[in-house]
Parts: C-alpha cells; sequence; structure tokens
C-alpha cells in the first residue's frame, strides 16, 4: 500500500519520521533557514507492539486487559492532544457538528470562559465521531490508541514504568488542576511518538466496541476524575455511545 497517496497527501511536501510532527515543507520555506510548519498530528510507524497486560512490568491490570499480546498495526497519524473546546467551536460554526448537550454538567468545559484550549468534554460517541469526520479524520482504533500511548515495549504509562504525579492530569490537585487542564499541559508526560494528554484529562473515545455484545464503544486514557490506576496505558473501559460526561472527551486519527 503505498500511504501517503492512500491518505490524499502529496508525497512531495512531507518529512516523516516516526514520532514526529507531521511537517509540510514548500520551497519557500525550505529556503528560509529551513522553517517548517507542523500539523496537530503525529505520526506512528507500521509494525508490532505489545499490547494488553504486560505482566513483567504492571501488577494493576484487570481482567479485560489480558492476555496480552504481540499486535500489528499500520502506520498511521494521531493528533498530538485532545481535541478542544475551539477546534469543536469551529465544527459547530460549520454546522457539521452538533453543541447538544455540551453543557449538561457544571464541569463541562462548553461555554465556560477561559476553555477554549481545554479538551471539549461531554462529548457523546457521534459527535466525536462527527468532528473527526469533519476534519477528514476518523476516531482511532483501540490498537492505535494504545501504539500510540505506549509504544512498542509494554511500557506502564506513557512515559515509562513508574507513575509521576505531576505528569498526568488524574483525581486530586498534586498535578495542578482540580478538573481538566488545557491541552498540552504535560510536555514531560509525553508517548514515544509525541503524543500528549495520553494519561488522565479526559477520557478518550475509540471507534471500537468493547466486546462482542456490542452494548458500549471502549474508551483509552483515563482522567481528572479518577485514579492513576485507570490512566495505565493499556487500562480499557466502555460506555454507552450515547453516555455523555464530563470527563469524557477524544482525539482523532486517519
Amino acid at each position: 500500500m503505498n500511504l501517503l497517496h492512500d491518505w490524499g497527501v502529496n508525497s512531495n511536501l512531507l518529512e516523516i519520521k516516526d514520532g514526529s510532527a507531521l511537517r509540510s515543507k514548500t520551497p519557500t520555506q525550505t529556503s528560509k533557514n529551513n522553517l517548517q510548519l507542523t500539523a496537530d498530528m503525529v505520526f506512528v510507524s507500521a509494525g508490532e507492539f505489545f499490547m494488553g497486560c504486560n505482566e513483567e512490568r504492571d501488577t494493576e491490570c484487570d481482567k479485560d486487559e489480558k492476555p496480552g499480546r504481540m499486535v500489528n498495526v499500520p502506520a498511521f497519524f494521531i493528533d498530538k492532544t485532545e481535541v478542544t473546546v475551539v477546534d469543536y467551536r469551529r465544527c459547530v460554526k460549520a454546522g457539521r457538528c452538533s453543541d447538544s448537550g455540551l453543557s449538561a454538567y457544571d464541569s463541562c468545559n462548553w461555554g465556560k470562559e477561559n476553555r477554549d484550549n481545554h479538551p471539549i468534554n461531554c462529548t457523546v460517541w457521534n459527535q466525536a465521531k462527527a468532528f473527526c469526520q469533519w476534519k477528514g479524520k476518523r476516531l482511532p482504533t483501540e490498537a492505535e490508541w494504545e501504539r500510540a500511548a505506549r509504544g512498542k515495549d509494554g511500557r506502564k504509562y506513557p512515559w515509562g514504568n513508574q507513575w509521576e504525579a505531576k505528569t498526568a492530569n488524574t483525581v486530586g490537585v498534586e498535578d495542578g488542576f482540580v478538573e481538566t487542564a488545557p491541552v498540552g499541559s504535560y510536555l514531560a508526560g509525553a508517548s514515544p511518538y509525541g503524543a500528549l494528554d495520553m494519561a488522565g484529562n479526559v477520557w478518550e473515545w475509540t471507534a471500537d466496541w468493547y466486546d462482542e455484545k456490542k452494548k458500549g464503544r471502549s474508551a483509552r486514557g483515563g482522567s481528572w476524575f479518577e485514579e492513576p490506576h485507570f490512566a495505565r496505558t493499556s487500562n480499557r473501559d466502555w460506555l454507552d455511545p450515547n453516555d455523555s460526561n464530563d470527563y469524557l472527551g477524544f482525539r482523532c486519527a486517519k
């Protein structure tokens, strides 16, 4: 498969490196000290990675994370951060996204002052899907999400195997925030590919059903509302696609 042409990307305008932002170069930019514009996605190369419970490094695994196994994933792009309030507002203004239910809870970011760069939360699954489609993207699969979060080596958290309280937004104030944090607030918590906020802040919708019963869609990453246990890279949860919560958001892939 010609990855770039299948995605409708002009390969002559790209420099793609595993774990780097999607970079576009024009002749003018190249002539000005190789200045480059970076988009809002990072590139994750094709290959195998360890998915699920890594019992050699993680004693907190839940049953739905087992068995751990090697999984092969084609190359893809994924958003560097969770989708923000300001990004979602553009979709609503374009008539492609709905703002229904986005203010259902006091902790919803929609309509709040000084929350433009916070993740859009309180979205149902179809709202997340519609936004990604508007951007020419899609929701990531669980395998893609986990690969982007932990890399190839089965690490427990995006940054390694030891919990760092100030490296992700989970329950409590030690991380600096009571509720959501602006996206990209924890640079030290970056994944091996440079994706941010893949531990904590908000749970993230994925494209997949949680299991064969198809009663709920999978969500990944934990949130500001919960303990670090849920921010582990292999941790899984499920929600009814019509659920809307202040600890739930999303990012897109392509």
